[in-house]
């Protein structure tokens, strides 16, 4: 019988072995998709590019489908440790959801691949909030519980808030051969869009939008 400590080593090799051949499928199930789009792509050639059987896909993933979802969402969790430091200066429900929509466009600028990515799969919108929509639409429960925020239809509202980033990103993707975008003003129109559908007036507007590009300036670069 194998001693204790040579099971547990074992065990956590396998781990170990299963960590990187998902992360294998996850990096080929995103190159596919920046090149081909969601839908331009097979199984098989997510396993021919991750160099594993067909059967190990199952393995890890129900279907394609869940297999790109699955991406987007360990794409979205490691960007999540810079964004939060960023979000956690944000004083209010207002100023996070308007930033979380700026930090997103500072990434597609900086990151193309990912902006292709995330345009295409990103489809309730795109959020920079560590948990995503979840995360969000707490966020957004607290703005309105507080009166921060106005809106009679809250998920209403967070899918076009999310909207708003996404946007943003796939125009992006659409200029591609623009090499350095302008993003002040693109994050100046997307923090009035967010102000504006979470119902605030022009001076609460403004002075969110001077928040968010000061904030951004004064971030740390990638």
């Amino acid at each position: 019988m194998a001693h204790p400590e040579c099971r547990d080593r074992t065990g956590t090799r396998s781990q170990r072995r299963r960590a990187v051949t998902r992360r294998r499928l996850l990096e080929a199930v995103r190159h596919l998709v920046v090149n081909h789009g969601p839908d331009g792509f097979s199984v098989q050639q997510v396993t021919e590019m991750a160099d594993v059987a067909l059967g190990t896909f199952y393995n890890h993933f129900t279907d394609r489908v869940d297999a790109i979802d699955q991406a987007f969402e360990a794409e979205m969790r490691r960007q999540e440790p810079a964004n939060e430091a960023l979000l956690e200066t944000a004083p209010d429900s207002l100023h996070s959801l308007a930033l979380s929509a700026c930090i997103v466009i500072h990434r597609a600028s900086v990151d193309p691949d990912w902006a292709q990515f995330a345009a295409s799969v990103g489809r309730e919108g795109l959020w920079a909030c560590p948990g995503g929509v979840d995360t969000a639409r707490e966020i957004l429960a607290v703005g309105v519980e507080s009166g921060q925020v106005h809106v009679h239809h809250l998920d209403q509202a967070l899918r076009t808030v999310g909207m708003v980033a996404l946007a943003a990103v796939a125009s992006f993707v659409a200029e591609a051969a623009r090499t350095e975008p302008d993003l002040d003003p693109t994050y100046r129109q997307a923090t009035q869009s967010v102000c504006g559908i979470l119902g605030a007036d022009s001076e609460r507007t403004d002075q969110v939008t001077r928040w968010c590009l000061e904030t951004l300036a004064s971030a740390p670069s990638d």
